[in-house]
């Protein structure tokens, strides 16, 4: 489906494909969505998977330092797509995953613009 999404020219079909993988419950998904983040042919649609990851709803615990390099790395569209994917998982992400995100977001924020500053200040609070 991602091949289709990033080859097609018209606007429906992805808007299409978008919306269905959105509509994707099974658990499995996580590990197909997480892996697609990391594939070079699908760089130029982080920003969609990543979106498509917060929208499933899906349990993304586990998987966070993914979201975290988003978060920190991405560009700011994709960054505010990664603190969506902290925000629906947060019900399901333990006290030590908790601890361990903002671990790893405390790391690089010192050379950061303020507006990534601001997107990690709001992880952090939302683990608290």
């Amino acid at each position: 489906m991602f091949d289709l999404y990033v080859t097609t020219q018209k606007e429906e079909i992805k808007s299409k494909v978008y919306s269905l993988l959105c509509d994707v419950k099974d658990k499995r998904f996580v590990d197909f969505l997480v892996s697609a983040l990391s594939k070079p042919k699908y760089s130029g649609i982080k920003k969609e998977v990543t979106g498509i990851s917060w929208q499933t709803g899906l349990d993304f615990s586990g998987k966070l330092s993914v979201f975290v390099d988003l978060l920190i790395n991405g560009t700011d569209e994709v960054a505010i797509e990664a603190y969506s994917v902290f925000e629906s998982s947060v019900d399901y992400i333990t006290k030590e995953e908790k601890s361990n995100v903002k671990l790893l977001l405390s790391k690089d924020a010192g050379s950061l613009s303020d507006f990534r500053k601001g997107l990690i200040a709001e992880t952090v609070y939302l683990f608290e």
